[in-house]
């Protein structure tokens, strides 16, 4: 099912997505060019605690909404065979490598495929200083081949790309009266780097008090709860280097 697709549509997609500037239209854009392939649907989503998401966190969902709202009010997300995958293999697939052998794994596809989602590509998208991502584009389409699969995993990386870029213009107009102080700074680009207060504190020649306070400080400003959060807003804002 679909066509194969060709090289300059997916450069027209390229072009289109790099330039774009509204999340709600770069969505449109994705739905436009993987339509033809089989698949209608996509989503864009941290792995992250959704009952307590935090606010750099992204959830672009293309879903109908009866499935988003049963799928997080059973909790599935737990038992999601294809966020396992995505985690402990860190590699895209297709939906059709994944093993549904426990009844939940096989329940959760069995309700999911009476709204359209029954095959997919999931292509996990790590990066230092952020939440891991799983893109997913999925329909009804249980067959794709292998040139299209590689289309998708090229699509949904410049997809990904493009909502970073987007987010980040938009977090800096949200900060662009605010600067973290140097010292804030230093301390959260170690926290990205995943060192801890101590660590810090011997890097920078500074006590562990004071990097506390530092780190404390800029929680503050960036209105989040834990110190890794503030390290990610400061890295989507702009603020830090990764």
């Amino acid at each position: 099912m679909g066509g194969k697709m060709l090289f300059s549509e997916i450069q027209d997609f390229v072009s289109e997505v790099i330039c774009e500037t509204d999340i709600d239209n770069l969505k449109a854009i994705l739905t436009k060019y993987i339509k033809p392939l089989g698949f209608n649907m996509h989503t864009c989503i941290s792995v992250v605690n959704p009952e307590n998401a935090p606010p750099s966190s992204l959830m672009i969902l293309d879903f109908p909404e009866q499935w988003v709202e049963r799928y997080l009010d059973k909790n599935y997300c737990k038992g999601d065979v294809i966020i396992k995958k995505a985690m402990r293999d860190m590699s895209a697939f297709k939906w059709s490598e994944v093993k549904r052998v426990d009844r939940k794994a096989q329940k959760i596809f069995s309700e999911s495929s009476e709204f359209g989602i029954k095959n997919g590509v999931t292509i996990p998208i790590f990066l230092p200083g952020t939440y891991p991502v799983t893109i997913n584009i999925v329909g009804d389409n249980l067959d794709i081949s292998d040139d299209n699969y590689h289309a998708i995993h090229l699509m949904a990386v410049y997809y990904y790309n493009a909502i970073i870029r987007i987010q980040k213009s938009t977090n800096k107009e949200d900060f662009k009266n605010f600067e973290l102080s140097p010292r804030e700074k230093d301390c959260l680009h170690w926290v990205a780097q995943g060192k801890s207060e101590i660590d810090i504190s011997d890097i920078l020649s500074l006590s562990h008090h004071t990097v506390h306070t530092h780190i404390e400080r800029a929680k503050k400003k960036l209105n989040v709860r834990t110190r890794t959060q503030a390290a990610i807003v400061a890295v989507q804002c702009g603020l830090i280097l990764p």
